[in-house]
Formats: structure tokens, sequence, C-alpha cells
């Protein structure tokens, strides 16, 4: 098994948190950053952020979250191939949901739910994190 770097992550919070149900409860804004190690195609990315999500959430969430994470699919389609370099910004904002924006230009409707941003930060520390290594860092282990 090969395992190919295509990102970096930084998680941004308003107080440190070391478990996935910590910041779920934690109030106030959250930021999820990536930057891009390599070139991805948007299908690719799409594809690999939205089953990441739905492979860690119940089949509940999954009802309750689809529209949304339909809604975010089109919106990395829409985004288009993401370059070596470019910065991801995946911003919630409390009262009104979650923000994405490359490169700082925000893309799509904001996503509402506080609901929707836990999900999304469950795909880097979940219970099946895309990497667990990362899980760790972006807790602070």
């Amino acid at each position: 098994m090969m395992f190919i770097k295509v990102y970096v992550a930084g998680l941004y919070l308003s107080e440190k948190a070391r478990t996935a149900s910590a910041l779920a409860t934690m109030a106030g804004p959250k930021r999820l950053q990536l930057r891009m190690l390599r070139s991805a195609d948007a299908d690719d990315f799409s594809n690999a952020l939205v089953s990441g999500i739905r492979d860690n959430v119940n089949a509940a969430e999954k009802i309750r979250l689809s529209e949304r994470l339909n809604q975010l699919e089109l919106t990395i389609r829409g985004i288009g191939a993401t370059a070596k370099g470019d910065t991801i910004t995946l911003d919630y904002i409390p009262e009104l949901g979650t923000r994405l924006a490359v490169n700082g230009s925000q893309y799509g409707k904001v996503l509402a739910g506080a609901d929707f941003y836990e999900a999304l930060l469950s795909l880097f520390i979940g219970n099946k994190p895309v990497d667990s290594q990362l899980k760790r860092g972006l807790l602070g282990e």
C-alpha cells in the first residue's frame, strides 16, 4: 500500500480540544484549512471528501445531511481542479454555517448547521479518519 500526501491541514479553534466529542460541543467559530501539496481533480477531491463524511456518520445523519452533502459536492465540482499551493478553507461561523473558500474566495452557498460542520470534521477526526496521524496532529496529541 502506498500513501501519497495530497495536503497538509490545520485546525484553528478558540481553545484546545483533545477529542472529537470535545470539539463538537465547543462553541464559537472553527476553521479547518488545507494547503494542497499537489494538484487534485475536482471529482477526486469531491468524492474523497463526501464519501469520507458518509463513512463517519450513521444512517440517520446521512439522511439529515444528504441535501447539504449534495450541495458541497456541487460546489467542489464547480470550483474545478485545485493546484499545488492552493489553500482550501472550511470555516464554521456560528448562526450561519459552513463556508468554503479557495485562496480567499468564497464558493457556493453557506451550508447551515453546526451538525454539518461536525460531520465534515469527522472525516479528519472521526472514528474512521482519512489519516490517523493527521487526526492526532489536529487534536494536538
